[in-house]
């Protein structure tokens, strides 16, 4: 269907905005990130700066039972998790890093 109204879509996007939300999502899949630790705002301002889309994010600076965050706290460490389809890439320290995963 989505085929069917892609050359409208590039000549009225504001008329088909929930076809190019599906068109977004098949081209570039949602993500999750999870961020637990105590320099959770540290880095999720850092991230923020890079603009990313199609990103569920999940903080914590302890643990939490929320599905996303649920057993990934480890004391003395922030730990970046990034995600998709349910399932975690290894753990990484930094944004930099995390970006790369992505």
């Amino acid at each position: 269907m989505l085929n069917f109204v892609l050359e409208d879509l590039k000549h009225y996007g504001a008329g088909y905005s929930n076809w190019g939300c599906l068109a977004l999502h098949l081209t570039y899949p949602f993500k999750q990130l999870a961020i637990v630790g105590n320099n959770v705002n540290e880095k999720l301002l850092h991230l923020h700066k890079h603009s990313l889309t199609n990103t569920i994010l999940a903080v914590s600076q302890t643990g939490s039972n929320l599905p996303l965050l649920l057993n990934r706290f480890v004391a003395g460490s922030t730990l970046i998790y990034v995600c998709e389809n349910n399932a975690c890439k290894l753990p990484v320290d930094t944004v930099e890093e995390a970006l790369k995963q992505f």
